[in-house]
């Protein structure tokens, strides 16, 4: 009998251990590879990085390993032309990561904070009028898509099929990032997170239920269409807002409309969705979608979320640490390193504590990691590392030994 149950702890053991793998990074049977012919545009000019997202030097299950792959210097932005710089930017294998923050605001500045080209970038004195005649010029050819997501599509999980539809994919994001770059740099109005259905710059449409347009979309923001009073897991109450989709279509007449959708077009989830792969090695469980976030998933309901959450209720949870939260609890990420306190700048995202990763004997009762399911932003909802998203990250300074961001644990 003691032979049978020390068997069964070392069987145990091994499973918590060994599973799920650090590297969630996994490549299907798709028709394409990420290739520096696929990735980068045909008319290219700005700074290649040394190692790109797909490929197999690509440093999977660690987000601040990423940063690090593709960091570039002063030197090399202040030797590329406004030009080479904003495609470098464009070109950022982490730019899809300004889309995994409830606010881009908050997204931009994470990624400029993380990033030395988006920094330069915004110091160039004609970047303005360069970002301006990209977003004009920026078109696809002739190609009609599907506007509307039906209630049937609504979990879904598509990711590019074909190299067509990578490219096609990584252009629509390329959009996206323009509209964002606009915004911060006070270019326009287009992309803020709440649109003005009277805004004198598009044409305003309510999209009924299907409709054609002959270029790619580019998703700009969302729009508030209410709010009510929900409910905390603990029943405490907290606001659930209400949003729609908003994006811009160019339309058969080459005129350019804001168009309101119940949530992302198939084309947008496809587009987030192929980033997010490629990056992060992650295939989603649950759609990219304006109609909840990691604050709402995490905190109000696991199932049939509706609600956009941006200020959570901790009453009647306990704070934990990342040693003995319990499975089913909360992990919540800060915004930046408060030496272990927690929350000195805020927090940017929430997640729910799956599973726990030990380390080797003989230091086997030591939490070493955290398996986590979280929605991100208007992103997909994902299970993955502690480590391997976009809010992970290692500051320097003013520490002389670097330290990971501030993780507060709830249950």
């Amino acid at each position: 009998m003691k032979r049978v149950l020390s068997l069964l702890l070392v069987v145990a053991l091994v499973l918590v251990i060994v599973a799920p793998n650090q590297t969630d990074a996994k490549q299907t049977d798709f028709s394409w590879k990420v290739s520096e012919k696929n990735y980068y545009p045909e008319n290219y000019t700005g700074y290649r990085y040394p190692v790109i997202p797909g490929t197999e030097s690509w440093p999977y299950g660690n987000h601040q390993d990423m940063i690090d792959a593709c960091q570039i210097t002063k030197e090399v932005c202040d030797g590329l032309s406004t030009e080479e710089l904003l495609q470098t930017v464009l070109a950022y294998p982490l730019i899809g990561d300004m889309l995994a923050y409830d606010d881009w605001n908050i997204g931009y500045n994470a990624v400029k904070r993380r990033f030395m080209g988006l920094q330069e970038l915004e110091k160039r004195s004609d970047v303005k009028e360069l970002i301006t005649a990209y977003v004009n010029n920026y078109q696809d050819e002739d190609n009609p898509v599907n506007a509307h997501i039906t209630d049937s599509e609504k979990k879904r999980t598509a990711i590019a099929a074909t190299e067509e539809d990578y490219i096609k994919s990584r252009h629509i994001i390329t959009r996206i990032v323009l509209g964002i770059l606009q915004v911060q740099m006070n270019i326009s109005d287009t992309g803020k997170t709440q649109c003005d259905n009277d805004s004198s710059e598009h044409t305003f449409l309510r999209v009924e239920p299907v409709s054609f347009y002959r270029l790619s979309p580019a998703y700009h923001g969302m729009l508030l269409i209410g709010q009510n009073t929900i409910t905390t897991l603990k029943n405490h109450s907290m606001t659930g807002y209400i949003y729609d989709a908003m994006e811009d279509w160019w339309l058969s007449d080459n005129t350019l409309a804001t168009i309101q959708l119940q949530d992302l077009s198939y084309d947008a989830c496809v587009a987030i969705n192929t980033a997010n792969y490629t990056d992060y090695g992650l295939i989603p469980i649950d759609s990219p979608s304006v109609k909840y976030n990691c604050h709402s998933y995490a905190w109000h309901a696991r199932n049939n979320c509706y609600y956009w959450v941006t200020e959570f209720n901790t009453t009647g949870y306990s704070i934990r640490t990342m040693q003995n939260v319990a499975i089913d609890g909360n992990a919540v990420y800060c915004s930046s390193y408060g030496n272990g306190s927690g929350g000195v700048s805020g927090y940017t995202h929430s997640a729910v504590v799956q599973s726990k990763v030990y380390e080797l004997p003989p230091n086997n009762s030591t939490v070493k990691t955290l398996y986590l399911k979280s929605k991100w932003g208007m992103s997909g909802l994902y299970q993955h590392f502690l480590e391997n998203c976009p809010y992970y990250e290692i500051y320097q300074i003013p520490m002389t030994t670097p330290q990971p961001c501030d993780m507060v644990y709830y249950d």
